[in-house]
């Protein structure tokens, strides 16, 4: 909870150059690169060689091993057992004679396991060797999203064309309902590129200034959606699963609500890969049973930082004082939920709330940040 007497919160973020990767392309140089099973879910590992199933976050064993090789599969990296779990890479993909080369089909395409992932995973070695792997049975569980009377709708772009450049932001205007007053509770991410979809935010818009006509098609917007859309009400980004608001609050859409939406969605194109194309967007789930309290998201840091050159790391502080508080929040307000946001270069960052001179609590404190395993604080 957040009170008027809030004397100031002190942002702490470190930054370190330091980060890798993953795309999907490199599921075309492993067999079977595509089809590795996530054995804590029913689904696909899809970042092969990534601690993070959509190819996030460090390299698991698995992909160390790969890098080593030179990113080629090699004799010596299929005959590898990179998760010690008793098979070879090949055996676990598909290729037990190591006789795969790129383009063709693997000798078998079923019965296959994750070759970073030591299995079975309740052995006393495996969770040894899989001290890194969290699988996370309940993350898909938003109990707002399954009540009675909830109502959803999709908004996302018709398929559009990535520009060949490294960073490119796409917005878009929508309708939301507005035949009743709702309550926005929460979102799910609609993701069609998944190589360069890299994050998405949707802007409510306010139209006292002036009415907003949705648009045809996505425009080229940079990082200003529409000035007349300014208040995030969804976000998406790697590594999360859209939006659980607290099941007491909610964001107003409808006939004395947001009545219109931006969507802005940010392609990360780091190889300049031309002829590609995207239609993501998000899934919206809203209610006319209305919550106690309305929805807000603040953003509190520094929108720039000035990295200087050949420092190993650099901390940055930031403030924003109970002036500034009292004036934004008269009657006070209650966190629900916070999250860290940095990119790549950032290494750990902290929220924290004083008053008066007296450190009364973290809202976030993440040691070890990873833009693509974000960690919400409730």
């Amino acid at each position: 909870m957040m009170r008027n007497m809030m004397d100031r919160i002190l942002i702490i973020v470190v930054l370190k150059i330091t980060y890798c990767n993953s795309f999907q392309n490199f599921q075309n140089l492993i067999p079977n690169g595509n089809n590795a099973p996530n054995p804590c879910t029913s689904g696909l590992w899809e970042g092969l060689g990534h601690i993070g199933a959509d190819g996030g976050g460090d390299r698991n064993p698995f992909g160390v091993d790969f890098n080593r090789a030179g990113m080629k599969w090699t004799s010596d990296f299929c005959n590898t057992d990179s998760d010690k779990d008793g098979l070879s890479n090949g055996e676990e993909l598909g290729d037990p004679d190591c006789i795969w080369t790129s383009g063709q089909q693997p000798m078998r395409t079923g019965n296959i396991s994750h070759p970073g992932i030591c299995e079975p995973l309740l052995s006393a070695t495996c969770q040894q060797q899989n001290k890194w792997l969290k699988c996370e049975c309940n993350k898909d569980k938003c109990e707002s999203l399954n009540e009675k009377g909830i109502l959803r709708t999709s908004i996302r772009i018709p398929a559009t064309s990535i520009p060949s450049k490294q960073t490119s932001y796409y917005c878009m205007l929508f309708r939301l309902p507005r035949n009743d007053t709702f309550h926005l509770v929460g979102t799910k991410q609609i993701i069609d590129n998944k190589d360069i979809t890299h994050h998405i935010l949707l802007f409510g818009c306010n139209e006292q200034e002036g009415q907003i006509i949705p648009s045809e098609e996505p425009y080229e917007c940079g990082m200003l959606a529409h000035r007349q859309c300014v208040n995030i009400i969804g976000t998406w980004t790697v590594g999360s699963d859209g939006d659980c608001f607290h099941n007491a609050t909610g964001f107003k859409i409808g006939s004395s609500g947001f009545q219109t939406a931006a969507l802005q969605i940010h392609w990360n194109n780091r190889n300049r890969i031309p002829n590609m194309t995207d239609s993501s967007g998000l899934e919206l789930f809203y209610t006319p049973n209305l919550r106690q309290y309305e929805a807000g998201m603040f953003a509190v840091g520094q929108e720039y930082l000035n990295i200087p050159p050949r420092v190993p790391n650099i901390s940055f502080r930031s403030r924003c004082s109970s002036a500034c508080t009292e004036v934004m929040f008269p009657k006070g307000v209650f966190i629900t939920r916070a999250v860290n946001h940095m990119h790549y270069k950032g290494i750990q960052q902290n929220i924290e709330i004083y008053r008066g001179n007296k450190k009364i609590r973290d809202i976030t404190h993440e040691e070890k940040y990873t833009y693509d395993k974000p960690v919400f604080y409730q």
